[in-house]
């Protein structure tokens, strides 16, 4: 007996999924670790979230533009952050005048 269950979602359904996990997640795991530094030798630090807002884009895309490779993130301990210089060089990647 097969007790399968198929659920078509949309894209955007997804990603309002992903978001609300990731999200939960990461609210959870912010309780049991704590804050990232604001530098490492001298390199101002930007945490996910703020990244999202910075960016205005979703946990999925941060995740996806990570997994591409077209943002690079470090790592230290357990946690993860963005470097402030590497956000200015994404951003003037992509910038109108420089898309092509």
């Amino acid at each position: 007996m097969n007790n399968t269950i198929t659920i078509n979602l949309s894209n955007e359904d997804k990603d309002s999924i992903i978001d609300g996990v990731f999200n939960r997640v990461s609210e959870l795991l912010s309780k049991n670790n704590p804050a990232p530094p604001t530098d490492i030798d001298g390199m101002e630090l930007k945490t996910r979230k703020q990244v999202m807002e910075l960016l205005n884009i979703s946990s999925s895309t941060l995740w996806k533009l990570v997994k591409d490779g077209k943002l690079n993130q470090v790592k230290y301990g357990g946690n993860v952050a963005f470097r402030k210089k590497e956000l200015q060089r994404f951003i003037d990647d992509n910038s109108i005048n420089n898309v092509q």
